[in-house]
């Protein structure tokens, strides 16, 4: 009788295999000898991650908490509307908002805070029934909306209608600030006396001449640009690559005009596959003013910031505080390019805009 040796059960096996028997699994040989790559797998495997981070992005979450529901006004009167924003991806001051009326389309797009607090602040709402919408928009372009229906009654232009009584019933109306305004007759905040129909407007974020906004005389020549999707865009900041400099551009007289003011710019960097972009940041501020300086790469994540930093005075970004290893080098599309601007909402006061201008130099 011949006895298999070593060598003919290892051809055996080998055979078994190349015959179409269960190698992998073990079925016929009772041995596992792998698989280096399995194409379906890991293609059902990619699929079904882009699937989980799209079921990921879940749209933004709005409540409208003021005013109530059937809550009357008087056409004229200062309404302020009240709302809370979040989403799981991105930041709240990073959504787009729009508060609109059924009756008077867009009535206002103010970015919410860092804490996710929405405030609207109008006093043109015709006299009607109005359903006031307010929507939020996240950057993976999920949206949802809060409504919220109130009512403006024409008001009247004197609460006597005896002809003979309205010189001295005017005379009689309470001016509780003694700035000789009175409510009535359009005095927006009888308490201060330096609040009235066409005096001086302060940086305070008050309405101070009672036209229905705030602070507009302090605001830089690049409003709105409080979120990523309004940036004001700076074009193409790049040199050719052959050349290997760097093209450098400054903003000169931002302000916060508001505790929630940001201020947002946008740039191409046109990367090259044989260049480094060389992107860095300079922000040049007052030394009383805190300031947060963030760097955006719409490649590399739009929801997080590539880098950061916060200080009060002057802060600088470079490619060293990049989260990658010293040496990187960038790819060839890293070509749109963010910064955002803003000081923590506690430590603004008037002086910060007043004398809290600053600038900014971007390098690519």
């Amino acid at each position: 009788m011949h006895t298999p040796t070593r060598t003919s059960l290892l051809l055996t096996l080998v055979l078994t295999a190349a015959c179409g028997g269960d190698v992998k699994n073990g079925a016929d040989t009772g041995f596992d000898l792998g698989s280096p790559f399995d194409a379906d797998a890991d293609a059902d495997a990619d699929a079904d991650a882009d699937a989980d981070a799209d079921a990921d992005n879940a749209a933004p979450s709005v409540n409208i908490s003021s005013p109530s529901d059937g809550e009357v006004y008087s056409t004229g009167e200062d309404v302020t509307f009240f709302a809370t924003v979040s989403d799981d991806n991105d930041s709240p001051s990073l959504l787009q908002l729009e508060w609109s009326s059924d009756r008077q389309g867009e009535v206002g797009d103010e970015p919410a805070d860092g804490g996710g607090g929405a405030v609207l602040e109008i006093a043109t709402l015709e006299a009607g029934t109005h359903t006031v919408t307010l929507t939020a928009v996240d950057s993976g372009g999920e949206q949802s909306s809060d409504s919220v229906v109130i009512r403006l009654e024409e008001a009247d232009a004197d609460a006597d209608a005896d002809a003979d009584a309205d010189a001295d019933a005017d005379a009689d109306l309470d001016d509780w600030d003694e700035d000789g305004w009175t409510v009535e007759a359009g005095d927006c905040n009888d308490d201060d006396y330096w609040t009235f129909p066409g005096a001086t407007e302060w940086c305070d974020g008050e309405d101070n001449n009672c036209d229905g906004i705030f602070d507009t005389e302090f605001m830089d020549d690049y409003e709105p640009n409080e979120g990523m999707t309004t940036a004001h865009d700076l074009g193409e900041v790049d040199e050719d690559w052959f050349s290997g400099d760097v093209v450098s551009i400054t903003i000169d007289d931002l302000n916060f005009d508001a505790s929630y003011d940001e201020d947002w710019f946008t740039w191409f960097a046109d990367d090259d596959w044989t260049d480094d972009p060389d992107v860095a940041v300079y922000l040049d501020g007052h030394e009383d003013t805190y300031y947060i300086l963030d760097l955006y790469l719409e490649e590399w994540d739009t929801t997080h910031s590539i880098a950061s930093k916060e200080g009060y005075g002057s802060l600088s970004i470079t490619e060293e505080d990049f989260p990658f290893d010293e040496g990187w080098f960038a790819d060839a599309d890293w070509d749109n390019w963010y910064i955002s601007v803003r000081t923590e909402p506690s430590e603004w006061t008037e002086m910060v805009c007043e004398v809290g201008g600053y600038s900014v130099t971007i390098e690519s």
